[in-house]
């Protein structure tokens, strides 16, 4: 693996053969992503290149649908009330990485989980993000003196986290923060949003990032949003390129 950096206007793809997948797949998932791609219909496949990714990355997106109104919204906000540079509030979406990618991140849009269907916090495959939507990895630099272990508590944390808890999305949250109403702490044990629930899961399980989480709820202008990972100076920031699936 590798965690160099390399600019945004980086279009270089690199090719994964199929059945030959990278070790950090692994046989049984490069399967699932074989199968996948088979029933796409589709003559080329492209995945994230799994090679630049390490448990525990917080992977921010944008979507790159014209016209899509929550991206806009999110960006629209972060730029010209929270006053974030552009390159910054570009971001409108925030996610952990957990391995064989998949991410853990909490969405608004209702889906159904095997018994009901709700929002909020859940597991979903980064490869799904891969043609509609630019990525980005921000990677901790508190994490590299403790590198394994603590990635494993976040892994671990963030799983038990979106299979257990179920946590709602923070519609509520969101409307305290557009009308500046005060928010309890306690509220998000029950709900949240992306880029807080990707804090929580740095902080609670890598033990990173712990003084912005605390200032949330506590102070009342506080909000922790996705250009905060791109702002923060506590982060490696590295675009995800994509990577060719062939013989499939």
């Amino acid at each position: 693996m590798t965690s160099d950096s390399q600019t945004s206007s980086d279009t270089s793809e690199n090719e994964i053969t199929v059945p030959s997948p990278t070790s950090e797949m692994g046989d049984a998932f490069a399967s699932k992503v074989v199968r996948k791609a088979r029933l796409s219909g589709k003559h080329e496949y492209f995945i994230p290149n799994v090679e630049k990714l390490f448990v525990g990355d917080v992977i921010l997106t944008r979507n790159k649908k014209n016209g899509v109104a929550a991206s806009n919204i999110v960006e629209d906000y972060q730029k010209e009330i929270r006053k974030f540079a552009s390159e910054h509030a570009y971001w409108c979406h925030a996610m952990v990485y957990v391995g064989h990618l998949h991410v853990v991140e909490s969405v608004k849009k209702r889906f159904f989980d095997g018994l009901k269907f709700r929002n909020g916090s859940k597991i979903s495959d980064l490869v799904d993000f891969t043609e509609s939507h630019e990525l980005l990895i921000c990677r901790s630099k508190q994490l590299k003196s403790k590198f394994w272990d603590l990635r494993h508590k976040i892994g671990r944390y963030a799983l038990a986290d979106a299979t257990i808890l179920k946590r709602k999305y923070g519609t509520t949250r969101v409307l305290n923060e557009l009308f500046a109403k005060n928010y309890r702490k306690e509220k998000l044990t029950e709900e949240v949003i992306c880029s807080e629930y990707a804090l929580e899961i740095l902080a609670r399980g890598g033990e990173c990032m712990v003084e912005e989480y605390e200032k949330i709820g506590t102070e009342p202008d506080y909000c922790f949003f996705p250009a905060d990972f791109s702002a923060s100076e506590e982060f490696e920031k590295i675009p995800l390129p994509k990577m060719k699936l062939v013989g499939f």
